[in-house]
């Protein structure tokens, strides 16, 4: 049934069912050989590669299909009408033990606000229709005066503005597929696509024994694979710790991710905040920042404490950061919608000269998601920057709105007031002696101490170090957005190693 509703886009999809749609039939004996294998293959494979999958338009809907089981939810992110109606993206996740009490209501208002997140991405600012075979979720966006998780559930679907469209079960196949899987303990073999890296891997057995050799996660382990199952075993699984394949694990409700983290034995607890925190790629942020980095994939009692801890202690962040303690102030920069619509851009140097002649740091930041792009440039010249801004940015991510500088000769000389006037955009400038209200200033702040840490001795590497010091600011979870750029401008979550 879920395959049929490609049928439009599967060429010669009936003769490709054909040994699949025969055993459907009336008084016909059941037989599963070559045949009916090899077109299940070919009709599974339709089903992830063009035209089934296609590239999201911005100038049209988006429609969310979701459905929610007793065990999982689902949902389908698509474009377009009646027949012309395609697939952008599929998702779904396990439910965990406390989500699996919720009422059906509740259970199907979650799928929707899970799905929403899922794909913000796409979705965020743009027209937005529901499809849920749930009739009460359209009473859930017209109630008064809702109560408790139902209340929270439904501001956070009305932030998207989103038409809610009632769907019969029976035209829901497709989110009602994923929302139920076939069988939850079994293996399936998937082919992974991934960037190749030279991170260390450990083997599951090292895992186990690592975790073992902590006493507290050995009780808990033991009571796991206890086949009494003694009266621990309940308390443990409330508070969402699994084994799976042999290793422990814990389902978080407060991390944005669907994936089970990892549980750290004590005596591998540093080694893991070194990973997060002082490496290059890391960026050496605060406590929050490493917080919510290894939390997306690691659990352990009072995590948040001992980075705190960790980060406090550290001797080169204490050396080379400046202290962030000054009272809020009335205004805030205001938070903008569309990504890229404004950019703010500043210069940072002169340094020590590299070996390519490079001597300043052009800094573009989108100030709403707050992705930043770095340049090295010779001379802090108008041309240099109208340059980079045209060939690097405008050309790859669009022409935007608005631009937001200092008032540096470079910044309002006629080169750049040309550029853009030619390009209709906007020049804002900050007053003279008030460099805060410029959003790039921030990240001009963070650049420098991160700098230092890199560079060290080694004065003319700094280009070198570029590219790790932007992937570490497009992956740290910013305040004002409570995302990382990298998930706002991508639509999910990164793999920091």
């Amino acid at each position: 049934q879920t395959c049929s509703w490609f049928r439009r886009y599967v060429p010669n999809f009936a003769n490709i069912a054909r040994p699949l749609s025969n055993l459907t039939k009336k008084n016909v004996q059941w037989f599963w050989g070559p045949e009916q294998q090899d077109a299940f293959e070919t009709l599974r494979k339709s089903l992830i590669t063009p035209p089934v999958l296609k590239q999201p338009d911005g100038s049209k809907p988006f429609r969310i299909r979701t459905d929610a089981s007793s065990y999982a939810f689902g949902a389908v992110l698509t474009q377009g009408e009646g027949p012309e109606e395609h697939v952008i993206e599929y998702a779904s996740r396990l439910l965990i033990p406390a989500e699996r009490n919720y009422s059906t209501t509740e259970r199907e208002a979650l799928a929707v606000v899970w799905a929403l997140e899922k794909f913000r991405g796409y979705v965020e600012s743009q027209e937005i229709i529901i499809a849920s075979d749930h009739q009460p979720l359209k009473w859930l966006m017209t109630i008064k005066s809702p109560s408790g998780r139902l209340a929270r559930w439904a501001l956070q679907i009305q932030s998207f503005n989103p038409k809610i469209e009632y769907t019969p079960g029976k035209a829901n196949v497709l989110a009602d597929m994923l929302s139920r899987p076939t069988n939850l303990n079994e293996d399936v073999p998937c082919d992974i696509f991934a960037v190749s890296a030279d991170f260390p891997v450990r083997k599951s057995k090292d895992i186990r024994q690592e975790q073992l050799k902590d006493e507290e996660l050995k009780k808990i382990i033991d009571c796991f694979e206890n086949s009494s199952k003694d009266e621990n075993f309940a308390n443990w699984t409330s508070r969402g710790y699994l084994m799976t394949q042999g290793i422990l694990y814990r389902y978080s409700p407060e991390v944005e991710t669907e994936e089970a983290q990892l549980v750290v034995p004590f005596q591998e607890r540093e080694r893991v905040l070194q990973q997060y925190h002082d490496v290059p790629t890391a960026g050496h942020y605060g406590a929050e920042g490493t917080y919510n980095k290894v939390a997306s994939r690691y659990y352990f009692p009072g995590m948040r404490k001992y980075i705190a801890e960790y980060v406090k202690n550290c001797p080169d962040c204490n050396r080379y950061k400046p202290s962030n303690q000054k009272p809020t102030g009335l205004l805030r920069t205001p938070v903008y919608a569309q990504r890229f619509e404004t950019l703010a851009i500043d210069l940072f140097g002169p340094l020590p000269e590299t070996s390519s002649g490079k001597k300043w740091i052009f800094l573009v930041e989108d100030t709403s998601t707050k992705w930043v792009e770095l340049f090295a440039l010779k001379e802090a010249t108008s041309v240099n920057c109208a340059k980079t801004l045209v060939e690097e940015v405008f050309l790859r991510y669009g022409l935007p709105r608005r631009l937001i500088s200092d008032n540096g000769p470079q910044f309002i000389s006629a080169v750049m007031q040309q550029t853009c006037n030619f390009l209709g955009i906007k020049q804002d400038l900050i007053p003279v002696y008030h460099p805060q209200a410029n959003p790039s200033e921030r990240k001009n702040r963070d650049l420098k101490p991160r700098l230092a840490i890199l560079v060290r001795d080694e004065h003319d590497s700094w280009e070198e170090k570029l590219p790790m010091i932007r992937f570490a600011l497009n992956t740290a979870k910013c305040e004002t957005t409570n995302h990382t750029a990298a998930f706002l401008q991508f639509g999910r979550v990164e793999n920091n190693g």
